[in-house]
């Protein structure tokens, strides 16, 4: 079996806020029309239907564009900027454009300047109204004035015999934005993840499972209500969709969700036989380990393996006294608080609160009781 370990220093984690990630306001490049308009029906208390829409790109009956895939890579780039610049809440980010293609993995030069450009100026122009869809800490409310992700963007650029040699420029994200980011009404994104699939639907799956899977470790749907799910619904014949997801499903199949692996997703006959469904699997991450794609037959051989290793560590952990399970409960929680807090206080105030439930906990303690092996056996 071919693992690799996945370093700290290997992930690029940041935390998008949540809305934007729960509604699918990114369009896709074979998404056609110059506005969206997304419904989620509910049933409220009192057992009345609501309808929760997201609108993107009208103002009046006038339609501006759609943002679209590039567009989310340059919002998390943009999230990126301003975690690094302290997470300003009054004043604007100062960068450069180069530091978001570097972020973004573009080689530089004047087709991605170009770009870039016009990404920040979809971020900027493209108005979204949150129809009593906009969730604060506190309470849901409805944004129908809508507003823009960047609420301002100032860019600056010299350039000498047609050459860009230095610019300067800054942003700032709607205060709607800013509050949750700062409330942290967010998740964890691996950057790195988005970055290296290829494919424009195989970020958008990633990116719903990663939410949909935060709680649990099996999953199924038809591809008709996933396509629906994903604001694809042009994508109407049952083998339209199956012929996509094969190869989709390979590019994610072993990636890195922000509460463990996605082991599994494969497609598979529904009943009827008039449409399939996808599987999807995770295991958690015990040891950090990134599986590449390995055949079929390895695979019940590979689950035995990680199960027996989990139940192996959690009777060692069983073992210990309570005040030395406590103290590597605490440790482990230290450890979470390091890897996914906000570094303002060393609280885990600044700590999303899925990853310090027990799940999570014991996933970090069975990582720490494997370290202390390793570091047994270099001694021996």
């Amino acid at each position: 079996m071919d693992t690799t370990l996945i370093t700290q220093k290997r992930r690029e984690i940041i935390r998008a806020e949540l809305n934007i990630e729960k509604w699918p306001i990114f369009a896709t490049s074979t998404f056609r029309g110059k506005s969206r308009e997304i419904i989620r029906e509910v049933i409220t208390e009192d057992g009345s239907i609501l309808s929760k829409k997201v609108i993107i790109g009208k103002i009046a009956d006038k339609e501006v564009g759609v943002l679209r895939i590039f567009e989310m890579k340059g919002f998390y780039a943009l999230i990126k900027l301003w975690e690094e610049a302290g997470r300003p809440l009054n004043k604007n980010v100062n960068f450069a454009l180069h530091q978001v293609a570097e972020i973004l993995k573009r080689e530089w030069g004047g087709t991605t300047y170009r770009q870039i450009r016009n990404m920040i100026d979809r971020l900027r122009f493209t108005p979204i109204k949150w129809i009593y869809s906009w969730e604060q800490k506190d309470k849901e409310c409805s944004l129908e004035d809508g507003f823009t992700i960047l609420a301002d963007k100032w860019i600056f650029e010299k350039k000498e015999s047609k050459q860009l040699t230095w610019g300067f420029s800054s942003f700032r994200f709607h205060e709607a934005i800013l509050k949750n980011l700062i409330e942290n009404k967010t998740k964890p994104v691996y950057l790195n993840v988005i970055l290296k699939l290829k494919k424009e639907i195989s970020v958008l799956l990633y990116r719903h499972l990663d939410l949909v899977m935060a709680d649990k470790d099996y999953y199924e749907r038809k591809t008709e209500g996933l396509f629906s799910d994903l604001e694809l619904a042009e994508y109407n014949r049952p083998s339209q969709r199956k012929r996509l997801l094969e190869s989709v499903l390979k590019e994610i199949e072993g990636e890195e969700l922000s509460t463990g692996i996605l082991e599994y997703a494969r497609l598979k006959k529904t009943k009827d036989d008039k449409d399939w469904k996808v599987v999807f699997k995770k295991s958690p991450k015990r040891f950090k380990i990134e599986y590449k794609k390995s055949p079929d037959g390895e695979e019940r051989e590979r689950y035995l393996k990680e199960k027996g290793e989990e139940e192996r560590l959690d009777k060692i952990f069983l073992s210990l006294s309570q005040q030395e399970r406590e103290k590597l409960k605490e440790e482990a929680k230290r450890r979470i608080i390091e890897q996914y807090g906000d570094d303002s206080d060393g609280s885990q105030k600044g700590v999303n609160e899925f990853f310090l439930r027990d799940v999570m906990v014991m996933i970090k303690v069975r990582e720490l009781l494997r370290e202390r092996e390793i570091k047994n056996e270099s001694k021996h």
